[in-house]
């Protein structure tokens, strides 16, 4: 679970996925909001990752759980 700070900015990067996700997938978008929070500390990182919907709904989804975290 991430501790997300008051006085840093929310970037939720948000990934519609189809099927099954392959491990490896998960590793690079987590060594990539790793780089990302280490290069840019001004701001926090979540990744947001739906899967098993179709196109719309997934990008509809994360949209909604990014306005409601006030990313």
């Amino acid at each position: 679970m991430s501790v997300l700070r008051p006085d840093r900015p929310l970037i939720v990067i948000g990934v519609p996925c189809y099927g099954m996700v392959a491990p490896e997938l998960l590793e690079d978008w987590m060594r990539w909001a790793f780089h990302l929070g280490r290069r840019m500390p001004a701001y926090d990182f979540q990744i947001a990752i739906v899967t098993k919907k179709e196109q719309f709904r997934a990008r509809n989804d994360i949209v909604d759980e990014a306005r409601r975290m006030d990313a």
